[in-house]
């Protein structure tokens, strides 16, 4: 017999009501099957109660009878399943509430939760590209991928890594709570998460949007020396131990011939032609051109920490295995930090260096 179909386009969590079409148009729809039924005490595991309090009635509705859970979009279809529940109260308020049971994963519903988490299919290692150009850093590359494959841990990066990007998905909305995103808010919801997990790992940091002295460039976040304030704007060299920049969903882009031009290393570099003109002002009288290239040369020298909230990932793409490359070719002082990554199943990856305790920053 077929579960009754429980359509709702409005809950209440940590305090939010949350629209089911704001979520489908901001939120990946993992997302929105992980930020309704899960997490609690701290956990990834089923929610104790979901609290519904916008729904399709139906009389048939009952206490203890399991249901089937469809999100309502803004053209008033329920086409996205999330899972099933438990009705566990009805109330007079036309609020339902429901104990999640399972989530819908791959087209069946499962009480593992973990299934929605996969490990790292690498579709870079075999690129002759690389092996021709690259092969060192390919070397390297498929070395960490080996021991990732080797000793990844689902529970180790669910209940770590993976916690912050379920705080950003609360945080997005606390702060902007409507249909559309905003840019600047976004942006500041990803600083606020990225403040927190740095300052989790003992760091001080800055503002958001400062900048280097003599330096013609933004930055998203600085980390500083213990010893340095942080309520300014502009800081020298001297006072910051790492650049941040923060993503909210990555790279767009990325495809098969990119991986050739490896323009992702020349953008997190500052400056895609940093090597050239460096070679053609040493050899002029430029002296303001020089200054400018030294001041890069020697911001270049300090810790680069490419932190994005996710990467989208599909196999024809690759995005973040060449990202992830491109960030190791840069050198030993640049450092990806991955929240998830984003395939085309429906799930989450566990990125490379999922390992919250061993993460170099």
């Amino acid at each position: 017999m077929n579960n009754l179909k429980l359509q709702f386009n409005e809950v209440e969590i940590d305090s939010l009501y949350l629209r089911t079409e704001f979520l489908l148009n901001r939120l990946l729809k993992q997302d929105i099957k992980i930020l309704l039924l899960t997490y609690y005490n701290n956990k990834l595991q089923f929610r104790n109660e979901l609290k519904i309090t916008s729904y399709k009635n139906n009389s048939n509705f009952k206490k203890d009878i399991i249901v089937d859970l469809y999100c309502g979009s803004i053209t008033g279809k329920y086409n996205l399943k999330i899972g099933t529940g438990r009705i566990i109260e009805e109330s007079s308020d036309n609020a339902i509430i429901v104990k999640p049971e399972t989530i819908f994963v791959n087209n069946k519903d499962t009480k593992n939760i973990e299934d929605m988490f996969q490990e790292l299919n690498s579709i870079i290692k075999d690129e002759e590209y690389l092996k021709e150009n690259y092969n060192d850093g390919l070397k390297e590359y498929n070395k960490r991928y080996e021991q990732y494959k080797l000793h990844v841990k689902k529970d180790k990066y669910i209940n770590g890594l993976f916690k912050y990007y379920y705080d950003s998905m609360i945080q997005l909305f606390k702060d902007n709570n409507n249909y559309n995103s905003i840019g600047k808010v976004t942006a500041m919801s990803s600083y606020i998460i990225a403040k927190i997990f740095f300052e989790d790992k003992g760091k001080k940091v800055s503002y958001p949007n400062v900048f280097i002295r003599d330096f013609n460039m933004e930055f998203d976040m600085l980390l500083l020396k213990s010893s340095v304030e942080n309520n300014k704007y502009v800081y020298d060299l001297s006072e910051v131990d790492a650049i941040v920049e923060l993503k909210s969903n990555g790279i767009i882009g990325y495809t098969k011939e990119d991986k050739e031009t490896r323009w992702f290393k020349s953008y997190i570099t500052f400056d895609n032609n940093y090597a050239k003109k460096h070679k053609e002002l040493y050899t002029s009288n430029l002296d303001l051109h020089k200054n400018y290239y030294n001041a890069m040369n020697q911001v270049h020298q300090k810790k680069y920490i490419y932190f994005c909230f996710y990467e989208k990932n599909t196999k024809n793409t690759a995005t973040y295995e060449n990202t992830y490359f491109d960030i190791m070719l840069a050198g030993k002082n640049y450092t990806g930090i991955y929240f998830t990554v984003a395939g085309d199943k429906g799930t989450y990856t566990i990125p490379i260096d999922y390992d919250i305790d061993k993460i170099d920053i």
